[in-house]
């Protein structure tokens, strides 16, 4: 299912523009929610990934594509800071499984605006949706079909999900064999895949996938509930500076006559190139696109604002059948086919009017960034925070990487993340355990990965000496220049198997061994089991804590050698060894001087044979050498 939300296009009234989307695949969900200013639950991301139906790509830095395991295709293009276009592309598995706005997709106006309950709405405007339906009619505000569908609070996606009753059949995977087709039609060989990514696959050669990171739960845990209701201290800190670049004066223009505007926007839509080729491409209408502009500027009073929304859609309308239209995408004499045509100057948002366009690719001037050159680098992204409440459970997910969420981090920039990382011991206390820099891996246009620090690299000694540590801690802040930092924000690693969340002190969560357990060479140990290397040791957490303790079983008992109450300890042990040590060292020095008096002796003493000697001489010489 797909959902949405809507605020007031401008001001508090007046009609509602999307500003958020959630999907959900099976027990898959991806949301994308800008409704709320500032820090407030702005956010994009998977807050539900269990069996991996729901494949989430972005073209660029603006444009998203989801896909189910049909095939179907929800495209999210941002526009500015708050608002999207959202269009819906069935696949051909959807056909008659569909509800809704479209009813069920027979191609016939009786099954259009097909309520929640089952049935149709009645009213005449509703069978005008399949050929004459024009722009004067949209003031037609149906709203008992609208509130058929509208979602309670305990139905929405973007608020928890409970994915337990949510699973994919598995006959509606359409599955692709990966290896080699004959070889597995012969003899049963071969892996079948049937996940989202073997759907058009060729289609999306130019998509990177959104990876699954962050705060996104593998299982159900009541841990991120838990701690989101603790008490936390949180600092109130100044609004960033708007990096988007304003310099459209069609935003302080006003139009009051519908004429005036229908010519206006046909105008301004047909300066883009790309636009006027669209026009030739089958089942894609410009003069709707034209006809939703106008009656844009009437509904918002006059206002130009929001020109560009629909020559965008429109653009991605036409994108969108150059996919699936072989003809359209056909070489004719050895020149480039209608597609490539248009895409080498579908730049995205017509370069922002500032760039150039060469090869669907917007180069921009020094200073200006972004896929469509409308952000001004030298200004910072914006930071929230650490998605998750910045606490991530091993016993859940892998831990790896730290999701960063914030708001316009591009593809063209490099972004740096600074981590300190600080070990909680488990007696209490803390101790710094150093610094890493590392690049960061932009997700989406809200959030960056920041790759969490090796725990050997960043084994600390001191923490080694004062206790083993309990939990690791990384302070994290992001730089698009390597230099200047934002603020910085606490990202906490745990393991709720053996511990648990306490209430906060000082603003941070405190982490508790769970009863029944030891922490035993920094792991968690239910009471009762066995040391690896001794089978008559264990874990008594009512004993010792944090060592093994001896188990009395007869067993155990035979093949336990008693120590002598009288035998060394290390002390005592290292002091005999030192004095052992200093005996021959004395030992050895008294031979040396004695072996060099000995020389000394024999070369004073040296005689010639001829020489008149006593006997006397001769004994008391023979006494020294002998």
């Amino acid at each position: 299912q797909v959902q949405a939300r809507f605020k007031p296009c401008r001001g508090n009234s007046g009609p509602h523009c999307t500003c958020g989307v959630a999907v959900q695949v099976g027990k898959d969900v991806f949301v994308i929610d800008r409704c709320q200013s500032g820090r407030k639950r702005r956010r994009m991301m998977y807050t539900s990934c269990m069996d991996r139906t729901l494949e989430v790509r972005k073209r660029h830095d603006y444009l998203y594509n989801l896909y189910t395991p049909y095939g179907t295709r929800i495209q999210v293009n941002l526009r500015g800071k708050t608002y999207m276009n959202l269009q819906i592309y069935p696949a051909i598995r959807d056909v008659g499984r569909t509800r809704g706005l479209c009813g069920t997709l027979s191609n016939e106006c009786a099954d259009d605006f097909f309520l929640r309950d089952g049935s149709y709405l009645n009213h005449a405007n509703a069978n005008k949706t399949c050929g004459n339906f024009r722009w004067s009619d949209y003031r037609w505000q149906p709203d008992t079909f609208s509130q058929s569908w509208k979602v309670s609070g305990n139905e929405s996606l973007f608020e928890d999900f409970d994915p337990n009753n949510a699973e994919w059949p598995q006959e509606r995977y359409l599955c692709v064999c990966k290896k080699n087709v004959i070889k597995m039609r012969i003899d049963g060989r071969g892996t079948p895949d049937c996940s989202s990514s073997v759907v058009s696959n060729c289609n999306r050669r130019r998509e990177k996938v959104v990876a699954v990171g962050g705060g996104c739960e593998v299982k159900r845990s009541s841990s991120k509930f838990e701690f989101n209701r603790l008490n936390m201290k949180r600092v109130k800190r100044e609004e960033p500076r708007d990096r988007r670049i304003k310099i459209d004066d069609l935003r302080t223009r006003t139009l009051t006559r519908i004429e005036n505007a229908t010519s206006f926007c046909r105008e301004q839509m047909f300066k883009s190139n790309a636009f006027g080729l669209c026009n030739n491409i089958p089942n894609v209408h410009t003069d709707d696109a034209v006809e939703t502009c106008a009656l844009d500027i009437e509904l918002t009073n006059g206002s130009l604002e929001w020109v560009d929304n629909p020559k965008e859609a429109l653009i991605d309308r036409c994108i969108s059948e150059l996919r699936v239209n072989a003809t359209l995408n056909a070489e004719s004499n050895n020149t480039e086919s209608v597609a490539d045509k248009i895409l080498s100057i579908a730049c995205p948002n017509n370069c922002s009017n500032i760039g150039s366009c060469v090869n669907g690719t917007c180069t921009c001037p020094p200073l200006f960034g972004a896929t469509d050159c409308s952000l001004n680098v030298t200004i910072p992204p914006e930071i929230f925070g650490i998605e998750g409440d910045g606490i991530c459970d091993v016993s859940q997910m892998s831990c790896d990487q730290i999701l960063v969420a914030g708001d316009d981090f591009t593809e063209t920039e490099t972004y740096h993340c600074k981590i300190d990382v600080t070990h909680v011991l488990f007696e209490g206390g803390t101790t710094s355990a150093g610094e890493e820099r590392i690049n960061g891996n932009v997700q989406t246009l809200m959030s960056v990965s920041c790759p969490v620090p090796s725990k050997r690299k960043f084994t600390s000694r001191i923490s080694l000496k004062m206790g083993p540590v309990f939990v690791r801690t990384f302070n994290v802040s992001v730089s698009s220049d390597g230099e200047t930092f934002s603020e910085s924000f606490e990202f906490y690693e745990y393991n709720s198997t053996f511990q648990e969340l306490g209430q906060t002190a000082d603003g941070r969560p405190q982490f508790i061994l769970k009863s029944g357990y030891c922490f035993i060479d920094e792991r968690g140990i239910p009471d009762g089991w066995s040391s690896p290397t001794d089978n008559c040791q264990a874990c008594n957490s009512s004993l010792d804590l944090l060592q093994w303790s001896p188990v009395n079983t007869i067993e155990c008992e035979v093949v336990r050698v008693p120590v002598s109450s009288s035998s060394f300890d290390t002390d005592q042990l290292y002091w005999l060894l030192a004095v052992t040590l200093v005996i021959i060292a004395i030992v050895i020095v008294v031979v040396c001087q004695q072996r060099c008096r000995r020389v000394h002796l024999k070369k004073k003493s040296s005689y010639d044979v001829s020489s008149e000697s006593s006997a006397a001489d001769m004994e008391l010489h023979n006494q020294m050498f002998f």
